[in-house]
């Protein structure tokens, strides 16, 4: 494999995860837009009473911490395309400062079916409100129920580390930012192989 070669396949997993993580947060948004935000005014009973579900609480919080991190993490690598992408060292950075937040979808995996188990306690009462406030199937990135929505984060997370993987394998050793970017996998590697501990 040539350099031109390696610099496409790099090129390839990079426009992958901008893909894919602007479809995950725009999808994350819509949730939190459509029925988060309604439910969180808690201006009904049954809206204090669906919110204030230890289990639902606990992984509607978890949804917004993941939300956040994801946004900013987009933010990073759209910033990092933006200026060129030609530093994969910055690259390796924003891959490693990002990988503590994966215990963030670890612990959210390991109560999400807690989450949904609660969920269908409360059927009744969100068919009323779906009545009411829909939730909007005009996006591409828009899901058709609650459950599809709690479960997304659980699909995305794999994506991170099969595409730096990628990324890295197709970085020579002897390019100067081999080390870097192997210190950035790891770092990343140990704090994903924390699914496997608390899920």
């Amino acid at each position: 494999m040539n350099d031109q070669q390696r610099l496409q396949i790099r090129n390839d997993q990079i426009g992958i995860i901008i893909n894919t993580e602007s479809k995950f947060n725009g999808t994350l948004t819509i949730f939190m837009d459509s029925f988060l935000n309604l439910m969180s005014l808690r201006d009904t009973e049954f809206k204090r009473a669906f919110m204030n579900d230890p289990y639902l609480a606990l992984t509607f919080n978890q949804f917004l911490d993941i939300y956040q991190a994801s946004t900013e993490f987009f933010q990073k690598i759209q910033q990092w395309s933006a200026q060129g992408g030609s530093d994969p060292h910055a690259l390796a950075e924003i891959f490693e400062s990002f990988s503590p937040c994966l215990l963030l979808y670890a612990r959210y995996t390991s109560t999400n079916s807690d989450a949904l188990n609660s969920l269908a306690n409360f059927s009744s009462g969100l068919k009323k409100h779906f009545e009411e406030h829909p939730l909007p199937l005009d996006s591409p990135q828009a899901l058709s129920t609650v459950e599809e929505y709690l479960l997304h984060p659980i699909k995305q997370y794999p994506l991170y580390l099969s595409v730096f993987e990628v990324y890295v394998k197709a970085t020579p050793q002897s390019y100067p930012e081999s080390a870097a970017l192997t210190k950035g996998f790891f770092h990343f590697f140990f704090f994903l192989s924390s699914f496997s501990f608390l899920s």
